[in-house]
Formats: structure tokens, C-alpha cells, sequence
């Protein structure tokens, strides 16, 4: 499960921090698991008592790790959601992370516009047309804007997809929220693309007004392709 490290520009025990924590998203170790001791982990690591002790007490400052004096250390009981917002570096580490966000997103978000055109209420889809119509006024070469722009984004998938009567389907991608918000830094990286992530917002808005399904989940998938730029994930 944990390999050995070795010194390079990055601290040992960031090395160490980061491989657990990866053990975690991976669910090879689960909340509430003991970890292995200070000299398991050494010698599981190939390191120093010191380079642990750090680790740990990272691991600790992060909320991911308790230390139970006289028991051990503990994985902590969290969210899904709340860990996602500490180990998205992680998840994201890599292009091939990007494509795989984006083909998930495509999966995902695409049944839930399609499902939006069918059960969005009234006052989902007038929401969603005030979203559209905030985000038409903005101006996409400004940076205060482009903050605003990020927000409007990330609200206008969220009632889409509380809006698609299907507790499972928000469960599912609930949790992807944060890192999807995240990725969101690199996002809308040149005015073009600004305006035309607004264009296709409003395509997909037009479609579950007009109770499409079909052309909802096109006009979603559409976009998520879309927002895949030079390998990344811009939506």
C-alpha cells in the first residue's frame, strides 16, 4: 500500500502526507481506520522519526488524521464532500485527471439536463433564466466580472441538477462540486471562451424551458466537450 520515498525538491514528509492521502481517495484506507504506528511508517517509508512526526501533525492541521495518545492514529470521520476540498490536488494531478473529470461531468451532468427538462419547476428554470441574463451583461475581459462569471457557472449546474428529481444523481455529483469549482481557475481562460460558455448555458436553458429532453442532454454534453481545452478541464 505505502512505498518508500525519497528526497527531492518537495519535503519528505509532504511526500508522505500526500501519499496517504491518496490511499484515502482510492479507499485503501477508510475514516475511522488506524493508521500504522510512527515505526511502522518509518520503516514502511524508509524515513525518520521526524519526517513522520511531521506528516503527521500536517495530516492532523488538515482534519484528515487524529492522534489518539496511548491508541494510535486514527483516520478521521468526514464528508466525501468535506475531504474532496482538501485532496483535490490530488484527484486533479495530471491532464488524464482532466479528460477523466470531463468524460464523468459528460456522464453525469448530461442525464441531469436531460432529466431537468422534464422535472424542473417554473421557478428552477426563472432562476437559471436570471443566472443567463446576469451573466449576458457581464463583461468578459474584466476580472471582477470573470469572478462573478465563475460563480454564475458553478450556480447555473447546480440547479440543473437539483432540479432533475433524482436524489441519486445529486449525491453523485454533489461531492464533485468543489473540485469541479476548483478547476475552475484555469477556466474561461480568453474572452471568446467567456462568451461562449454564456452562448451554450443559454442553449441548454432554451432546451428544458422548451421540456427537450433529448436536446437538453445534447446541448449539456455539447458544452462539456467544449470546455476541454489543450487537455484541461475549463467548465
Amino acid at each position: 500500500m505505502f512505498s518508500p520515498v525519497s528526497a527531492s525538491t518537495e519535503k519528505l514528509s509532504e511526500k508522505l502526507v500526500e501519499q496517504i492521502k491518496q490511499q484515502i481517495v482510492l479507499g485503501e484506507v477508510k475514516p475511522g481506520d488506524k493508521l500504522p504506528s510512527e515505526n511502522e511508517l518509518c520503516e514502511l517509508f524508509q524515513v525518520s522519526r521526524t519526517t513522520v512526526r511531521e506528516a503527521i501533525l500536517s495530516l492532523v492541521a488538515l482534519g484528515i488524521v487524529r492522534v489518539h495518545h496511548g491508541k494510535g492514529i486514527f483516520v478521521e470521520q468526514f464528508s466525501l464532500d468535506h475531504f474532496l476540498q482538501k485532496a483535490y490536488p490530488i484527484i486533479l494531478s495530471t491532464p488524464g485527471d482532466y479528460e477523466d473529470l470531463i468524460r464523468t461531468r459528460c456522464l453525469i451532468e448530461s442525464e441531469c439536463a436531460r432529466l431537468a427538462a422534464i422535472h424542473a419547476t417554473e421557478e428552477d428554470i426563472e432562476k437559471m433564466c436570471r443566472l443567463i441574463t446576469v451573466s449576458t451583461r457581464l463583461r468578459p475581459d474584466y476580472e471582477n466580472d470573470l469572478e462573478k462569471l465563475k460563480e454564475i457557472n458553478s450556480q447555473f449546474h447546480r440547479i440543473i441538477a437539483r432540479s432533475c428529481n433524482s436524489k441519486v444523481l445529486l449525491h453523485i455529483v454533489q461531492p464533485l462540486w468543489h473540485v469541479i469549482d476548483k478547476t475552475r481557475q484555469v477556466s474561461l481562460i480568453t474572452s471568446e471562451r467567456r462568451l461562449q460558455s454564456v452562448r451554450e448555458h443559454t442553449g441548454i436553458l432554451e432546451a428544458i424551458r422548451a421540456r427537450d429532453a433529448q436536446r437538453a442532454y445534447d446541448e449539456m454534453n455539447k458544452h462539456l466537450q467544449g470546455i476541454r481545452i489543450g487537455g484541461q478541464e475549463h467548465g
